[in-house]
């Protein structure tokens, strides 16, 4: 009867190490799901944030080839109308 009574005691005692070890094993998930949670918003952020800079740099890019588009052409009326003058010149004292 005592080895019996010891031998229950015993399974009791790995039953109650088992559950206390279920229990860490449960707290663990839960917080490593609150943990995945908090990394797949943060990852969500930073890709939202990685596009609006993307945008930002597209919509700066159009604008300076814009620019060096019209910087450009004025350049070219400029040397054009250099080289007219004296053209006209020319002309105007034959």
């Amino acid at each position: 009867m005592r080895a019996l009574r010891a031998d229950l005691a015993d399974a009791k005692s790995r039953e109650e190490s088992m559950e206390a070890r279920l229990q860490e094993a449960e707290d663990e998930m839960t917080r490593l799901r609150g943990e995945v949670r908090q990394l797949r918003t943060e990852a969500s952020i930073e890709k939202k944030q990685k596009e609006d800079l993307q945008l930002r740099l597209t919509a700066q890019k159009e604008e300076l080839n814009g620019s060096l588009l019209q910087r450009g052409r004025s350049l070219k009326r400029i040397i054009k109308n250099k080289w007219m003058i004296p053209s006209s010149l020319a002309i105007a004292a034959v």
